[in-house]
């Protein structure tokens, strides 16, 4: 995999994610990730993300860190996507010193959901360091 590729993947997983929070609401997913909207909107053009796999079917505006459960997302254990937010928490993490609080917030995440990618990484066998022991 090529350096444009991963730029690529990486960039469509964080605009769902933001879409995924704002509940397909783009003006609220383009301030999220800083972007304008329109800039926003050519991205999801360009990158064939189909906005309306993220608008909830009852209109509820949901508030709060990605729940892929409760949003009817399905991000399977496994795929692509998945493992991809794995790498993303796991990058966050050593950024930030291994604080999931900080990392989370970064992310636009809950902590809980930042610890449960830590466990579905390390049942995948991903070499996770052991973060404690750097706190001592």
């Amino acid at each position: 995999m090529n350096l444009d590729e991963t730029l690529r993947r990486f960039e469509v997983l964080a605009i769902e994610t933001a879409l995924a929070c704002a509940n397909g609401v783009i003006s609220q997913a383009a301030r999220s990730l800083e972007l304008n909207g329109s800039t926003l909107s050519m991205k999801i053009k360009r990158f064939g993300i189909d906005v309306e796999n993220f608008r909830d079917e009852a209109g509820y505006d949901y508030a709060g860190p990605v729940s892929t459960r409760s949003r009817g997302i399905s991000i399977h254990p496994g795929s692509v996507l998945r493992h991809e937010m794995i790498k993303s928490a796991i990058e966050t993490l050593e950024k930030h010193g291994w604080n999931r609080t900080h990392a989370a917030f970064e992310l636009g995440i809950s902590v809980r959901t930042m610890r449960n990618l830590i466990v579905e990484a390390k049942m995948l066998g991903m070499h996770i360091q052991d973060y404690r022991r750097q706190l001592s």
